[in-house]
């Protein structure tokens, strides 16, 4: 009788560690579940981080900028060009100032074609850039660029002249003369 008593016990004790350690894996795997659920955004937070802006309007932004307010804004340290300009090479940009670099950012230049020029971008023909942005206040064909009047700038952009494919492009503070 000891002995089946002895064995019963053993058997509970068993049985009771059994459950013990699945309640306690089920608790754990539960918190884990719960805290990678805490840390993930949710749908709606989701909605709500910043998409990269790709858009070319925060080229129209640096215009008039100072040289001081132009490197505070965009956050690098930039290289010298010509003419006084200046290269951030994290935003992929050139810039020149009025007065060879004494006055307020007067152009701003790009060949990045992750750029959304309002639904075109480098790299697709000038004719799409003429169908978004409309008849051109200035058209050179033997250099090939186009300007375009856009809000309070001019779009200069240039292309190929026998494939017609764009490669570059100017945000103006006026058109060049």
């Amino acid at each position: 009788m000891k002995k089946i008593v002895a064995l019963a016990a053993v058997v509970l004790l068993v049985i009771s560690a059994v459950v013990y350690t699945s309640i306690g894996m089920t608790k754990k795997n539960n918190l884990a579940k719960e805290t990678m659920q805490s840390t993930m955004p949710s749908k709606d937070s989701a909605k709500n981080v910043e998409k990269k802006d790709n858009g070319f309007d925060k080229y129209i932004k640096l215009i008039g900028l100072s040289k001081k307010e132009l490197i505070n804004t965009l956050g690098e340290q930039p290289t010298t060009i010509d003419e006084g300009g200046l290269e951030f090479k994290k935003a992929a940009i050139r810039v020149w100032f009025k007065d060879f670099g004494s006055g307020p950012v007067q152009q701003v230049y790009t060949n990045n074609k992750d750029v959304d020029f309002n639904g075109v971008k480098i790299g697709d023909k000038i004719s799409d850039f003429k169908k978004v942005f409309g008849k051109p206040i200035k058209e050179d064909v033997s250099s090939a660029y186009s300007n375009f009047k856009y809000k309070e700038i001019v779009l200069s952009i240039y292309y190929d002249a026998k494939t017609q494919k764009t490669f570059a492009a100017y945000v103006l503070a006026e058109a060049v003369k």
